[in-house]
C-alpha cells in the first residue's frame, strides 16, 4: 500500500504518528509513504499551484493502482468495511493508493482519477493530521483482518458497537 501526501508534516507529532503505524504494517499490508512538494507561495483553492500539486501526485500513480482520495465531501464508511474493501484490493493484485491533498485540498485532476473518494469526516482537518489519521486507520483495518486485539468492539443491547 501506498500513502501520497502533499508535504510532510511540519509537527513533530504527526510525522511520528505516521511513521509509528507505517512501521507495524508489513508483508502485503506494508505502507510507503511518499510525500510530494508543496507548490510555493500562497494559494486559493483549485488554482494553479493545487493543479501543481496534483499533476506532482499523478506522476506517482500507476495504471493498477486503487485510487482512494481523501475528501471531506467523500463516502464515510466504517473500520470495518475499510478493512474489507482493502481486503478486496489486496487480492486482486491491485495496490491501494491513499491520496491526501495539501492545504488547499486535492486537484479535480486527483478526483477524477480516484476510483474511491473517502471521507475521514465531514469536519475539516489539517492535511498532516489527515495523513495520522489515514496511517492509524489503514493499521486499524490491517488488525480487523487478522483479528488482532488493537481493534476490539463489544456489542451493547442495542447492537451497535462500543469501545
Amino acid at each position: 500500500m501506498r500513502l501520497l501526501t502533499v508535504g510532510r508534516p511540519t509537527a513533530p507529532w504527526w510525522a511520528q504518528a505516521v511513521e509509528d503505524y507505517r512501521r507495524r504494517l508489513q508483508g502485503p499490508w506494508a505502507l510507503e509513504w511518499e510525500a510530494v512538494r508543496e507548490a510555493p507561495g500562497r494559494s486559493e483553492a483549485g488554482d494553479d499551484a493545487t493543479r501543481r500539486e496534483g499533476a506532482r501526485l499523478l506522476e506517482r500513480i500507476r495504471p493498477r493502482d486503487w485510487v482512494v482520495a481523501l475528501d471531506p465531501a467523500g463516502e464515510a464508511v466504517t473500520s470495518e468495511e475499510l478493512a474489507r474493501r482493502i481486503v478486496r484490493r489486496l487480492e486482486a493484485g491491485e495496490t491501494p493508493v491513499f491520496v491526501v491533498g495539501g492545504r488547499w485540498g486535492l486537484a479535480e485532476a486527483v478526483r477524477r482519477r480516484a476510483d474511491w473518494i473517502w471521507s475521514l469526516s465531514p469536519l475539516t482537518f489539517a492535511h498532516e493530521l489527515a495523513a495520522a489519521i489515514v496511517a492509524e486507520q489503514l493499521y486499524r483495518a490491517w488488525a480487523i483482518a487478522h483479528g488482532h486485539p488493537y481493534h476490539h468492539v463489544r456489542t451493547t443491547r442495542d447492537g451497535e458497537g462500543e469501545r
